[in-house]
This record gives C-alpha cells, structure tokens and sequence, in this order.
C-alpha cells in the first residue's frame, strides 16, 4: 500500500512550517543545540530524528517551559508529517500529534507561537472530523496570525468545516469571503469550486481509461449501491456514490467501500 502522507497532512500544513516556534535561538539553559538540530531534521523532512531529538530535550536536564513548548511542537508536526503504511496508522498520529499540540498549549506559550499551535492543532481536529473545535482553534488563531497565505487557507478550511457540519449558508459566505480577500490564490479557487454545494457524495475511484470505471460502476452494482461516472477536474474518469444529505451519511457509504477502496474520499 503507497504511503498515506497526504491524507493526514493536507495543504495548510506547508502555510505554517515552524512560524514563530523556534525562531530564536534558545537561551543557553534550554539546550541550544538539541531544539535547533530537532528544528533542522524536521526541514530535511527526517521525522524519526526530530521526534528522538524532541524527546531528548524533554527528558534532558535543560528541561524549561520554553523548551517544552518547542519540543511538544517540532513532535507533534514530525509524527503528523511522517509517512502512514495504512489508515490505521493515519488514525493513531493524528491522535498522538493532537496530544503534542494540546501539551504545547497548556504550556501557555505566548502569542505568534500559541496562534501557530492551535492552527496546528485545528488542522489535526479537521482530520478527525473534529469541526467543532478545528473552527475554533482556528478562529483564534486568526485574531494573531497576519501572514494573507496562511490566513486564506485558514479561512478556507472554516468553510469546509462549516459545510460538513450543514452550515451550508455559512459556508457559502465564508467561501464568498475567501474570494474576495484572496483574489487569484488557490484557496479562493478552491472556494469556488465549493461554493453552492448542499449535499455530499463519495469518489470511489478516478481513472484514465473510461473502461476500467465502467468496470468498477458495475461492481457497485451489484453490491446494491448507485454509482455514477463523471469526469473530474483533472479530466480522469471518476466513479461517485451521491446525494447524501449529511457528511455523517456519505461516512457511512464510503465505509461501504473502503474495504476494496481504501482511497474513496468524500466530496467535498
């Protein structure tokens, strides 16, 4: 089975790599050399090195307050950002990546470094289908963080949480609002294409060759489902399950499917 990186981490995540923690050297009594090699590894995308490097500060004796933040957070970014052999797996790290962020926080770190957590932390709650406390984490941090990159995808993810919760209303007008601050930017486009949407559906699979979809529409028939065949944006020919009501309904389908298809996603 290929790697599942993508299916945790999503597109915010290249919008906040290590804004504000661990820009400043650390003081001489917060272990100087163990946080900033932590820091490197995670840039040269070594995550095992970064989480072994964090917990050595943790359990160091130059263990502060400040070190603790940093090192709570360089290993919850390394465990979330690390490759997942299966979804099981994708499961597991979102869970032990949250507790990291939840740590960091309760360290009381001072503002931009508390902002640039809870997104992080928002971000892992979005991909347990926690949109309660993703839209609030990133409410928060949206009264901090000025960076117009990071704050467009932010405020695009409002509004798929929104839209997964049936706020269809709201969303609508927050997906409005990404295009109209963010003119030209991918959020915006991706807003876009959002926009309107009042029901969810399954993509089971999108393939090149029309035949091989044909193929996989039968199948699902004979399984008592309703597939359709359509054409998505990348011009593939993908097999959907549709018009379910509420994101709960189209879970529920895609665990039908999941089995065979382990890369059926719901849309949008």
């Amino acid at each position: 089975m290929r790697n599942l990186q993508v299916t945790i981490t999503g597109v915010l995540f290249s919008t906040l790599v290590l804004i504000g923690i661990g820009c400043t050297p650390p003081k001489q009594d917060e272990g100087p050399g163990t946080i900033e090699r932590a820091k490197t590894a995670f840039e040269a995308k070594d995550y095992e090195t970064t989480i072994r490097l964090a917990d050595e500060q943790l359990t160091g004796p130059a263990n502060t307050r400040k070190s603790r933040i940093q090192s709570y957070y360089l290993k919850g970014r390394a465990i979330e950002s690390r490759d997942k052999p299966n979804q099981s797996a994708v499961a597991s790290d979102l869970a032990a990546a949250r507790s990291m962020y939840e740590r960091a926080l309760n360290e009381n770190p001072e503002e931009p470094e508390r902002a640039t957590i809870r997104s992080s932390l928002a971000n892992v709650a979005y991909f347990q289908d926690d949109f309660i406390i993703a839209m609030s984490n990133w409410n928060s941090a949206l009264e901090v963080l000025k960076n117009p990159a990071t704050r467009s995808w932010i405020e695009y993810r409002l509004g798929l949480s929104q839209q997964r919760l049936g706020r269809f209303q709201q969303a609508d007008l927050t997906f409005e609002r990404v295009q109209r601050n963010y003119p030209g930017t991918e959020p915006a486009k991706r807003a876009k294409e959002h926009q309107g949407t009042k029901s969810f559906s399954v993509q089971v699979g999108a393939f090149n060759k029309p035949e091989v979809a044909d193929e996989l529409v039968t199948m699902l028939q004979k399984k008592g489902l309703k597939p359709t065949k359509r054409t998505d944006l990348q011009g593939k020919h993908a097999v959907v399950l549709t018009d379910y009501p509420t994101y709960d309904a189209a879970k529920k389908a895609r665990l039908l499917v999941t089995g065979d298809y382990p890369e059926a996603v719901i849309l949008p």
